[in-house]
């Protein structure tokens, strides 16, 4: 479900299709832990139970996703005045934000989706954690798993894959992804427990 957005032709008019698929997708992160959660305890999660818990997620998710956006936005704004014709500076420093971001986000999602619902708590928890758990935790702080994603789409990378190449690494980097978010969100619930 996260990765449809990406597996979608970035022209018209599939490009609203997209940005419609992640608008209403924005609580998803929420609700793909619960559903880890679930399965860890060999549970099940009903369609019902996903579609509520998109929308239960969506306001402290959109909150997230803002704080994020008007960094990246801060973070870019002085290259896109010094370099306004330099698409590849942007691409570099918006690579870099969002690995540096990635990092630093780690638990946040957990913490967000498992503990409290405000966005500035939930940056304390993680970043906490990611201290406190050092260097426990350096293992699912460096394997940023939205970076993953990030990277697939970038223009450099994306735009030289023909549709079958672009599809396959999409699969391959969500599940990887995948995979990450589900150790993390293990790591976050064995901790928190204690």
């Amino acid at each position: 479900m996260w990765a449809a957005p990406c597996l979608l032709p970035s022209e018209s008019p599939w490009d609203v299709v997209a940005v419609a698929l992640a608008v209403l997708l924005v609580g998803y992160p929420g609700t793909e832990r619960i559903w880890y959660q679930r399965a860890f305890v060999g549970q099940a999660m009903s369609p019902r139970e996903i579609w509520r818990s998109l929308w239960r997620f969506f306001w402290p998710f959109l909150r997230l996703a803002i704080l994020v956006g008007l960094l990246a936005f801060m973070v870019s704004l002085p290259v896109q005045l010094t370099f306004p014709e330099n698409a590849g500076a942007l691409i570099v420093v918006l690579t870099l934000f969002f690995l540096l971001a990635d990092v630093a986000l780690t638990f946040v999602v957990p913490a967000l989706t498992f503990s409290t619902r405000k966005v500035r708590e939930a940056v304390r928890i993680g970043l906490v954690m990611i201290r406190h758990q050092w260097p426990g935790s350096a293992w699912y702080a460096l394997a940023p798993p939205l970076a993953v994603l990030v990277l697939v789409r970038a223009p450099i990378v994306f735009g030289r894959l023909g549709s079958i190449g672009r599809f396959a690494t999409a699969v391959a980097a969500t599940l990887l992804s995948l995979a990450f978010k589900g150790a993390i969100a293990r790591f976050f619930l064995m901790r928190k427990e204690r």
